[in-house]
């Protein structure tokens, strides 16, 4: 399956997508951290300027405001694990379907993946074969994406 997984056009359609995805959404998380970057920075600067009363707001403002980046970041990863996962099953159903066509073509009772053996006859390899069915039959696969997953708003930690 590594060598399906790795040469199949399909495949690699669909990391490209998510790569691109990816870095769009890098670029915009990149922003947020220079900001709170920024933010942390200029609150270091005022600290000594500033009365308690202050500073603990500063703070909370800045816990929150990271609270809020780590979970888009972290929804962020999840939406593009899930995305992978489900644009990838017509895949796997497709080559499944073309593996047992094989099977029946050739009259073969098993398939096992070749990081499974340890040596065969290249007579009964069948990675090839379905590797070029699959690219005939499923060029392209879209990335679908699940919707953001909302998260609660960040609650501003309590002071003593």
């Amino acid at each position: 399956m590594g060598i399906i997984s790795r040469d199949a056009a399909a495949y690699k359609s669909l990391r490209a997508q998510l790569d691109s995805q990816s870095k769009a959404w890098d670029a915009e998380l990149k922003k947020k951290s220079d900001d709170l970057r920024k933010l942390e920075d200029d609150f270091r600067k005022q600290g000594p300027s500033l009365t308690p009363e202050q500073v603990t707001e500063k703070r909370k403002q800045f816990e929150t405001q990271m609270g809020d980046y780590q979970r888009q970041l972290n929804s962020r990863r999840k939406q593009l694990a899930e995305g992978e996962a489900q644009s990838a099953q017509p895949i796997d159903m497709a080559l499944t379907e073309i593996l047992q066509q094989i099977a029946v073509e050739r009259g073969i009772n098993l398939i096992i993946p070749r990081a499974a053996t340890v040596l065969f006859s290249s007579e009964i390899d069948v990675t090839a074969d379905s590797l070029q069915r699959l690219n005939a039959k499923l060029p392209r696969v879209a990335l679908k994406l699940p919707p953001p997953q909302s998260a609660p708003p960040a609650t501003p930690p309590k002071s003593n």
